[in-house]
C-alpha cells in the first residue's frame, strides 16, 4: 500500500485486488457504495457510485449506474 503526502491510500491494501474481473471490481464497489449509503438519497448513491466507478477505471453506463443505485435505495 502507498500513502502519498496528503496521506492518502492510493493503491488497494489487498494483494491480488489488481487482478479481479472488471464485473468483480463493480459488484465489489457496489458493495461498499452499498453499506456506505443508508439513508442516502437516488442521486446521492448515483453520484457516489458514479465517483467510485470512475475512480476504480471501471467503465458502466450511466442507465447502468442509475439501475444499481436504484438497487440500494430500494
Amino acid at each position: 500500500m502507498t500513502i502519498n503526502e496528503a496521506n492518502e491510500q492510493s493503491e488497494p491494501v489487498l494483494d491480488g485486488s489488481l487482478d479481479a474481473t472488471l464485473d468483480a471490481k463493480r459488484q465489489g464497489i457496489l458493495d461498499q457504495v452499498a453499506a456506505d449509503s443508508t439513508g442516502l438519497a437516488l442521486d446521492d448513491v448515483i453520484a457516489g457510485l458514479t465517483q467510485r466507478l470512475a475512480e476504480a477505471e471501471v467503465p458502466t453506463s450511466d442507465a447502468r449506474i442509475r439501475e444499481l443505485a436504484a438497487m440500494i435505495v430500494s
